[in-house]
């Protein structure tokens, strides 16, 4: 009788890991299609030439789009319960990146050489948390952008 009571238990236990297994490869390859459609999208945006500081402003703007557009997906998937914070953590540092991104626009368009290099910063901060972050939850299209 308890041999069959601890089968049971040993049965649901797996039955419970392979649903959890199962939810967490979901919620990986959903993750990872959006940093992979975010770096095709922006991967199609023209660098602007060196001196071009309108280019380079349309470039941010076209650069600053994708990535609200993969900040709008990371808010839509719906992790495993065990990984909600870590998804909120990712979306906090795809928002910080997209902020950065907006005031280097600004800092360029104001000529303010001490906002570009402060923007330029953050937004590299921002995308260095994001990537270890996503590294972290085995997001290997995440991890490598």
């Amino acid at each position: 009788m308890l041999a069959g009571v601890i089968a049971v238990l040993i049965l649901g236990a797996i039955a419970v890991f392979s649903q959890d297994d199962a939810a967490l490869e979901r919620f990986r390859e959903r993750a990872d299609a959006v940093c992979a459609d975010a770096s095709l999208e922006l991967g199609l945006v023209r660098p602007p030439d060196a001196d071009d500081v309108e280019g380079y402003l349309a470039f941010l703007d076209s650069s600053l789009e994708a990535n609200r557009r993969a900040e709008r997906r990371f808010e839509t998937l719906t992790p495993p319960a065990a990984l909600e914070s870590r998804l909120q953590d990712l979306v906090d540092h795809v928002r910080a990146a997209n902020e950065g991104l907006a005031n280097l626009r600004d800092a360029i368009e104001a000529g303010d050489r001490a906002g570009v290099d402060a923007a330029l910063a953050a937004t590299e901060v921002a995308k260095e948390r994001f990537r270890n972050v996503a590294t972290e939850l085995g997001l290997n299209a995440c991890s490598s952008g």
